[in-house]
């Protein structure tokens, strides 16, 4: 099973039982469960994972995408609570409808990994509040609504913020890209402009791991760093 449930990207730590339930199951029918996508499942996570590798001794990690979301579609814009007013944002985040998902699991995922041991894990859910009139596709945007949403997920550890990710989804959003920076030996400093387009992305992601996951000896319920390096 493949799946872009972002919660399945990695469940045990805020879902033990029913993490534990499947994997359980899993094993017992020989099957291999995977959640994943172009994030949670790569950007954040998984990229950050394999920069790790060639470097030593970590302090920090910190994780930025920009999404410029007039170029995606237009349920990822409702997502971003794009067009809404202040009040309303708020009201939809309160819901869980306003706001992306997985930026927890991706920060237990790196953690994890990692043999850290987190003290707290502290997100934040703001708008992008836009300056002047904006028209898409879709939408109409008067000032002072919103064109989006800025969203961070901080790891701490030892009093110490140890992981951040800093995730913008908004309309024209400037300086659209994805960047890691590692604090090690030696530090390390990725960018990918436009950063990665995550509909195409998740797609493909999702597609290269069907052979993978069949290759695979495991069964049970894994995640992406469990997996073998993934070619097209």
């Amino acid at each position: 099973v493949v799946s872009s449930c972002e919660e399945l990207s990695f469940p045990w730590v805020r879902y033990p039982e029913i993490s534990h339930k499947l994997d359980r199951r899993a094993r017992e029918t020989g099957v291999r469960v995977l959640g994943t996508g172009v994030n949670p499942g790569f950007v954040m996570d998984l990229l950050p994972l394999i920069m790790l590798t060639g470097v030593q001794g970590v302090k920090t990690i910190r994780v930025e995408r920009v999404v410029d979301v007039g170029t995606r579609r237009i349920q990822l814009q409702r997502k971003a609570g794009v067009g809404l007013s202040p009040q309303g944002f708020q009201r939809g985040a309160t819901d869980g409808a306003i706001g992306h998902v997985g930026l927890r699991e991706s920060v237990f995922m790196v953690a994890d990994t990692l043999g850290w041991r987190l003290e707290d894990v502290v997100e934040t859910l703001e708008p992008v509040i836009a300056t002047d009139r904006k028209k898409t596709e879709y939408y109409s945007v008067e000032k002072g609504y919103a064109l989006g949403l800025k969203q961070t997920a901080r790891g701490v550890m030892n009093g110490q913020e140890v992981i951040r990710l800093d995730l913008e989804m908004s309309l024209g959003a400037k300086d659209a890209r994805d960047l890691i920076e590692i604090d090690a030996k030696p530090p390390i400093r990725l960018i990918i402009p436009g950063g990665i387009q995550g509909d195409v992305a998740t797609a493909s992601i999702m597609a290269n791991c069907v052979p993978a996951i069949a290759r695979s000896r495991q069964t049970g319920l894994l995640s992406m760093r469990d997996l073998p390096l993934l070619p097209y």
